[in-house]
């Protein structure tokens, strides 16, 4: 019974591993995309891509000025390989979008999607904070470094 157990479990966990690769290669054209990609949340973007923040540290994204409670939305279509709290960045969201593009949105209060999900482009994924600042931070990665997002949403 325990034999069985363990191999059940690396069953499991080659399933897990193997998942995000075969979604991953269902999207694409995330590129494509480029210029054309709404906003996560709705307001002015308040913190530019590399403008200087405190103790002269430069911003990896931007962040956008949203209303309380604004809903939360998937900019394209993706795979959730990260959803919950993270250091001191608060709820955060790491969808891939394949091709090695990722985008990362912290900030939220809820989370309304879980770990391995697809998504797809404009689906909610969570909601800002009901009071206090509501300050949504978005990163857009190529390679596991950061990019302007800028040039990808439609502004």
């Amino acid at each position: 019974a325990e034999e069985r157990r363990k191999l059940e479990e690396k069953q499991s966990d080659d399933l897990i591993k193997s998942k995000s690769t075969g979604i991953t290669n269902v999207v694409s054209g995330f590129e494509k995309a480029k210029g054309s990609l709404p906003l996560p949340a709705p307001g002015p973007i308040i913190t530019k891509y590399g403008e200087q923040k405190a103790r002269g540290i430069l911003a990896k994204g931007i962040t956008i000025a949203s209303r309380n409670q604004a809903q939360v939305v998937s900019p394209f279509d993706g795979n959730v390989v990260f959803s919950g709290p993270f250091r001191g960045y608060g709820n955060m969201i790491i969808i891939e979008h394949g091709d090695g593009y990722l985008s990362l949105l912290s900030g939220l209060e809820t989370l309304s999607v879980e770990l391995g999900q697809m998504l797809l482009a404009g689906e909610p994924v969570g909601q800002m904070p009901v009071s206090g600042t509501s300050e949504l931070y978005v990163e857009i990665r190529k390679n596991n470094q950061p990019i302007n997002p800028t040039a990808w949403f439609k502004l």
